[in-house]
């Protein structure tokens, strides 16, 4: 990383103080350089099934007919007790096409192929001929706007509709219109499906449970840019009633940008921008009862803070937080044996820091922000959590060796003993800045990568980290755990 230019360092130093910030140690950032290029170029000859020999880029297979609900994928899934992530991507054949982007820009909900953590290989969900069969022509222009339970929320700027789609069954279930939250002048349907405007409509989303596997049970949450609030509220509804209308609740707190589903306390969590939290119960969506999270206390005897850095280059770091694009992430802790994030009630308070620009040619951290050039990850910070006694804890160099997987989708984790295919004491991240940023369209989507949080480290997840090529990605990468229920 490039040196902060020693004015901006001093002026930083100053304002500082002693705000006792979180930090860690220095780590190398994004040393796993590789070549966009020569990976495209090498799937784009992927035709039925290829094995390609270079050690970037995994196999393409094709595998079930899908028919209507997913053939024999679906019984598949259906036979494991344990099913592990997939990095939902777009067709490899698009990533070899000339031009910036990577994909297709006019299906930006389309997801047909996906990356196994476990195979280490990308892979079709159906065939060709039968994917996206629950999709009509008139969602070419939609947007998927997160994940969760295993099933995609999208949204229709040409009609205002809102709908969950199972890529594995194609099955879909219709939500609320837009056109029922309380959201900014309508002439955001006049504008293009990735314009800043339209996709700060709905920001974060969560569902409690599968909306078919318990269907009477599924709540889904999320928040929606407000106008007259001058950022995030929080609205529900209940997938499996066939619901008009969202239902909006009311409270103090604004700018949501984080939502989860606690199990054990059968609960929405929420966060906003000023880390204040709050509880939604929602058993009874015709009484939803707040819960305020007070007086959050910090484990300082753990907490790195200004006073406790010992070198420059952990100073140089603590200052780059400052000026950098965080975004808190809220995870739920994973017991070992479990299939996914648990009912322990614990979390993970993960924080991302996102540069604003940097350099194409060595991925340096630019000082004065450039939005000619693209945005990058560059490192994290973790706590532990529990609404129990509400105290912070800092994570020092270990994630309890668990992976954290977050980015537009619905944050979880998995122990490192019960899926040895993932990396322990890892973030596996994917672009979450790009919907809401608003830059320059040549970017987007391509900011996806695993943190080693122990030694401070990046590595490639299927796409490379290639500065000088950075292109848009579309559809863009998303974490998603498949469920044919």
């Amino acid at each position: 990383m490039r040196s902060m230019s020693r004015a901006k360092s001093s002026y930083m130093r100053d304002l500082v103080g002693r705000w006792p910030a979180g930090c860690s140690g220095a780590g190398s950032l994004l040393r796993r350089h590789s070549n966009y290029n020569s990976f495209y170029r090498c799937l784009g000859n992927s035709s039925g099934v290829t094995v390609c020999t270079s050690n970037e880029s995994p196999a393409t297979i094709f595998f079930g007919s899908g028919g209507g609900g997913g053939g024999g994928l679906a019984d598949q899934l259906l036979q494991k007790t344990k099913v592990s992530p997939w990095l939902l991507i777009p067709p490899p054949d698009a990533a070899a096409s000339a031009g910036n982007i990577v994909g297709n820009k006019q299906r930006s909900c389309f997801y047909d192929y996906y990356y196994s953590l476990a195979e280490n290989r990308v892979k079709s969900i159906t065939a060709a001929e039968s994917s996206c069969s629950g999709m009509q022509n008139s969602e070419d222009d939609a947007l998927c706007i997160g994940s969760s339970h295993g099933w995609l929320a999208i949204v229709n700027r040409l009609n205002d509709s809102v709908f969950l789609f199972n890529p594995i069954t194609q099955r879909r279930i219709e939500l609320p219109s837009i056109r029922t939250l309380p959201v900014h002048d309508p002439i955001y349907r006049t504008l293009p499906v990735h314009d800043p405007i339209f996709c700060k409509t709905i920001g974060a989303i969560a569902a409690s449970s599968s909306p078919e596997a318990a269907a009477e049970d599924c709540r889904f949450m999320i928040s929606y840019y407000s106008v007259e609030a001058r950022g995030y509220k929080l609205a529900f509804c209940c997938p499996s009633r066939g619901e008009k209308s969202w239902t909006c609740l009311q409270s103090p707190l604004v700018d949501y940008n984080c939502i989860v589903y606690s199990r054990r306390h059968r609960m929405f969590v929420a966060v906003n921008t000023d880390l204040e939290m709050e509880c939604w119960d929602l058993s009874n969506p015709l009484s939803p009862k707040r819960t305020r999270i007070k007086n959050l206390k910090v484990d300082v005897e753990e907490y790195p803070c200004y006073d406790s850095l010992r070198t420059e280059a952990e100073e140089e770091e603590f200052l780059e937080k400052l000026v950098s694009h965080d975004r808190l992430f809220l995870v739920p802790y994973a017991d070992h044996d479990s299939s996914s994030s648990s009912s322990s009630g614990q979390f993970f308070w993960v924080t991302k820091y996102t540069a604003y620009s940097v350099n194409q040619e060595d991925g340096s951290f630019v000082d004065d922000p450039d939005w000619t050039l693209p945005y990058k990850t560059w490192t994290f910070d973790v706590h532990k959590f529990n609404l129990t006694d509400k105290v912070l804890r800092y994570m020092d160099n270990s994630l309890e060796d668990h992976a954290t997987f977050i980015g537009m989708n619905d944050s979880f984790s998995l122990s490192a003993k019960d899926f040895p295919e993932v990396r322990p004491n890892s973030i596996y991240f994917t672009d979450d800045y790009y919907l809401s940023s608003g830059r320059n369209k040549s970017w987007g989507g391509h900011d996806v990568g695993i943190y080693n949080y122990k030694d401070k480290t990046f590595e490639d997840c299927y796409f490379p980290c290639d500065y000088k090529n950075i292109r848009r990605i579309e559809p863009y990468p998303i974490w998603f755990i498949p469920n044919p229920l």
